[in-house]
């Protein structure tokens, strides 16, 4: 799990237990992934906060209002890794291939028809893409909601309730993978 401060994201190996994510996110959605990407992030949030905020600053009252009522539908944000990339903030997860196989299925049933739909010219940077995904993000079911019950279905011990990262990431263990 990586979390910026504010938002969490679940961290995968790109390959790993027969699942290779760019099978699923290809490399082609992103403008130029990493050649030494080695991990995949993916979050999912608010589709006008993902596109329009792409830095806090960039937060109006109206956008989070939208937000906070669940108007705006939702994307996933996937972004191509480096290992030094998960340097600050990165918590580590000791999966069995049975956990880490449920949170596989978690992410692909976040999608319609459990398809990864880019959203064309979508970006931050040159290594990120976004994608269309199910449900909509409100006041009470955040970000974090989605990472903590995508974590509660693998059976990793959080918060019972998990609207801020710290909710999510305080029985975990600080480190990179």
């Amino acid at each position: 799990v990586l979390s910026n401060g504010i938002h969490t994201d679940l961290v995968f190996p790109l390959r790993a237990d027969a699942v290779d994510w760019t099978q699923t996110f290809a490399p082609a959605h992103v403008v130029a992934a990493p050649p030494d990407a080695q991990y995949i992030g993916i979050g999912w949030g608010d589709r006008d906060i993902y596109l329009y905020t792409p830095t806090w600053g960039d937060l109006t009252a109206g956008r989070a209002l939208r937000a906070a009522l669940g108007r705006n539908g939702a994307l996933l944000h996937v972004t191509y890794l480096r290992r030094s990339d998960l340097a600050e903030r990165a918590h580590r997860l000791p999966l069995s291939a049975a956990q880490y196989r449920a949170l596989h299925a978690y992410v692909l049933a976040s999608m319609p028809q459990g398809r990864a739909l880019p959203v064309p010219g979508a970006h931050y940077a040159d290594n990120d893409a976004f994608y269309r995904a199910l449900g909509s993000p409100h006041f009470f079911r955040t970000c974090n909601n989605w990472t903590g019950d995508a974590l509660r279905q693998a059976g990793v011990t959080v918060s019972r309730w998990t609207p801020f990262d710290f909710n999510v990431t305080w029985q975990l263990e600080p480190g990179r993978p």
